[in-house]
C-alpha cells in the first residue's frame, strides 16, 4: 500500500451573501433585506480560517505581512494586513 498526500488546488471556499435592496413604491425609500443573523455572526473568515491564522501568529511566530504573503502566494487569497 501507499499513501500520497498533496495539496489541494483550492483550499479555500470563498461564498458571497447577498442582501437585496427593494425600493418602496409609496415613500420611494430604498429599503434593504436583512442578512441571516448566522452570516453576520459568523463574521467575514470562517472558524477554520481563523485558527489557520491564529496558528501562524501564535505557534509559528509569524508577522502579519509574512501571514498575508503565505495567504497571498500559497493560498491565493489575498487579504488585508488589518
Amino acid at each position: 500500500m501507499i499513501q500520497q498526500v498533496e495539496i489541494v488546488r483550492k483550499p479555500v471556499q470563498i461564498v458571497e451573501h447577498r442582501a437585496n435592496s427593494y425600493r418602496c413604491i409609496h415613500c420611494g425609500k430604498t429599503h434593504d433585506a436583512a442578512m441571516p443573523a448566522k452570516v453576520i455572526k459568523c463574521g467575514l473568515i470562517g472558524p477554520n480560517f481563523t485558527a489557520l491564522v491564529a496558528y501562524l501568529k501564535g505557534v509559528c511566530h509569524a508577522s502579519f505581512s509574512t501571514i498575508r504573503k503565505y495567504l497571498r502566494d500559497v493560498v491565493g487569497l489575498v487579504v488585508s494586513r488589518g
